[in-house]
């Protein structure tokens, strides 16, 4: 049986993803800070993929629905940028880079590709 392959601290490498990876969009940290909200403190790749889903799902409906959400409605700033924050969501993989090792990093870019079949921007060296 293979090692599955954690990330831990989650929620707070998300929330600090500007620290972590510099020079993306706004968008793309607002993407990353909503996610830290509702994350878990450890993530596999496919639960980084199906969160990432889950809120993209989010901003298309306007509405929170991660269960156990205190609010159901959206920010002012991910209401006003929603429409960037999806158009932009396959940058998320570059922050998952810079805060996840390189096994990890590369099981999560294959979901994206097989599940989502997204043109997922290269990797950028550490």
């Amino acid at each position: 049986m293979s090692e599955v392959n954690i990330l831990r601290n989650t929620r707070s490498k998300l929330a600090n993803s500007r620290n972590y990876c510099t020079g993306l969009s706004e968008e793309v940290y607002l993407l990353a800070d909503y996610m830290s909200l509702h994350a878990n403190l450890d993530f596999t790749p496919t639960n980084m993929f199906i969160h990432l889903l889950l809120a993209l799902d989010d901003f298309r409906s306007n509405k929170c629905t991660f269960p156990g959400a205190e609010h159901t409605k959206l920010s002012s700033n991910i209401i006003k940028y929603r429409r960037r924050i999806i158009s932009q969501a396959m940058m998320f993989s570059l922050i998952v880079d810079a805060i996840s090792d390189e096994e990890f990093s590369n099981e999560f870019r294959k979901i994206l590709k097989v599940m989502h079949h997204w043109e997922i921007p290269n990797k950028v060296s550490k």
